[in-house]
């Protein structure tokens, strides 16, 4: 299966940008608005790049929901 690589960036701290790849067809469900990041993105990878986007417990900024993110090529 074909896999896409995409970075995540912004988010509510801006901390540095972060990588994950998902399946191909996640991403044209993805790119299309058909899922969010939280629907194509494993619970592990979820979690990991929660931690990245804010690791204060409690806060109640969004983590990688707020995040934007970007096809790498």
């Amino acid at each position: 299966m074909k896999k896409v690589k995409l970075t995540l960036h912004g988010g509510f701290h801006n901390v540095d940008p972060i990588n994950v790849h998902i399946s191909a067809r996640d991403y044209e469900c993805l790119r299309d608005k058909e899922a969010t990041l939280a629907d194509v993105l494993s619970d592990t990878q979820l979690a990991r790049v929660n931690r990245h986007f804010c690791g204060v417990e409690g806060c109640t900024c969004g983590g990688v929901l707020r995040a934007s993110w970007t096809k790498n090529y």
